[in-house]
Formats: C-alpha cells, structure tokens, sequence
C-alpha cells in the first residue's frame, strides 16, 4: 500500500503513476509531479486514492487547452531535414505557422519563433509507450527552460509518437504561461 498525503515523498506519486497507470515518468520529474500532489492533498487534507492522483496528473499535464491548442500538425522529411506546418490557436486568434529542423521537436519550436509565446528551449526528452500493439499510445514528456530560467515539464499522449512529442510542448507552454514562468 502507498499511501499519498501531503507529507508523501515524490517517489510515491512516481510509483503510483507507474504502476497503476503505466507512466514511466523522468526522474527529473518526480519532484515536480511530487510537489503538485502534495499541494493537493495539502488543500484536501486527506490521503488521494490512485484515480485522484491520475486525475490531477491528467488536468495538469495533458487536458490543457488554454491558452495555446494545437489545431493541426504536419511535418515533412527530406535529406535529414524536417519541415513542419502546425496551426495554433493562442489566446483565441489562429496562427498558421511552418518551422525547419533536424527533426519535428526542433522544426516546431523554429515555427513558434513567430508567436506571441515566450521563448524556451527543450531541455530534455523522454517517451514510452503506453499499452502493446499496433493500437498503443505514446506518451511524451518534454522538459524546457523559459527565458525566466524556469524548467517545467509537459507531457502528450497520442497514437502518433511525434504528435505525443509536440503535444508535450504545448502542455509545457501551458503550463508556464499559467505559472508566468
């Protein structure tokens, strides 16, 4: 039994998030994921039960929408070069937007050079995969760094392992811009 309140160490979250729900997170992730649910449980003060873990998980990383949704990905390969066409929605105004890179993370943060969105880098990167079979999901975890300094992750899950890798930043941007960071 491992029991989640808001005195619990980040690798009690980690553990549950595992193995009851098959994310393999980071370890730099631990502590952030670690803080976020102790908050939580803090503000309930009660212990979370796995699905409230999840949940939590869930609204923090990978059900953010606002204030940037990713509409449409595309990218492209030729000669080791990757163009990617992307459509976001930022606060509401639509924004058509192309990138070139060394691969589809590095085309699509060329592309949002030409946005209101503040400037970061990707600092580390990790995916798995979430179930077996043709069928399975990816999920993606994205860590950058803003121009404040500040290091957060962003996670994505989708069938398509680059459309996971750019999900997760777009989760990471959310979550910085409702941090300011």
């Amino acid at each position: 039994i491992i029991r989640i309140n808001a005195q619990s160490g980040k690798g009690g979250v980690a553990y549950v998030l595992e193995n009851e729900f098959g994310y393999t997170l980071p370890k730099l992730m631990h502590k952030e994921i670690g803080r976020i649910i102790n908050d939580v449980a803090d503000a309930k003060g009660t212990e979370l039960q796995p699905a409230e873990i999840h949940d939590v998980f869930r609204h923090e990383y990978l059900e953010r929408t606002s204030p940037v949704a990713l509409q449409h990905f595309k990218s492209t390969e030729r000669d080791s070069a990757v163009k990617c066409q992307a459509t976001l929605s930022i606060d509401g105004k639509t924004y058509t937007l192309t990138g070139d890179g060394n691969g589809p993370i590095d085309a699509f943060t060329h592309a949002l050079a030409g946005t209101p969105l503040p400037k970061f880098e990707v600092l580390s990167y990790a995916e798995h995969s979430l179930g077996k079979g043709s069928e399975a999901r990816a999920v993606s975890y994205i860590q950058i760094k803003t121009e404040r300094n500040h290091t957060l992750y962003g996670a994505g899950i989708d069938t398509n392992i680059e459309l996971a890798s750019i999900k997760a930043i777009v989760s990471a941007l959310n979550r910085a811009l409702a941090r300011k960071a």
